[in-house]
């Protein structure tokens, strides 16, 4: 939606984040409030934010980023299998 985004380190946990750049990060009740404020009262920071964290999910998560990632990785099972059974079928007819 384009909104800035506050999480905690563990919210964050595995997503390709950089503290400041997609999302802040408060890990403490005291950070959370100092991150609020610090959106509320800066609104190039805001839409910066917000800005940074809309792009990274329709790079990253859009139905057309994640289905070319999962066409890449069946690519690498169908490869895999191919060598397999080339491997197999030189071994049978190697004896």
């Amino acid at each position: 939606m384009g909104k800035a985004i506050i999480s905690t380190t563990i919210g964050a946990e595995g997503l390709p984040v950089r503290r400041g750049v997609a999302l802040l990060l408060a890990d403490s009740a005291d950070d959370f409030e100092k991150s609020v404020v610090t959106l509320l009262s800066d609104a190039a920071a805001r839409r910066r934010l917000g800005h940074a964290a809309r792009e990274l999910v329709e790079t990253k998560y859009s139905w057309g980023s994640v289905t070319r990632e999962f066409a890449a990785a069946l690519e690498k099972v169908v490869a895999k299998s191919r060598q397999n059974v080339d491997s197999a079928v030189a071994s049978s007819t190697a004896g």
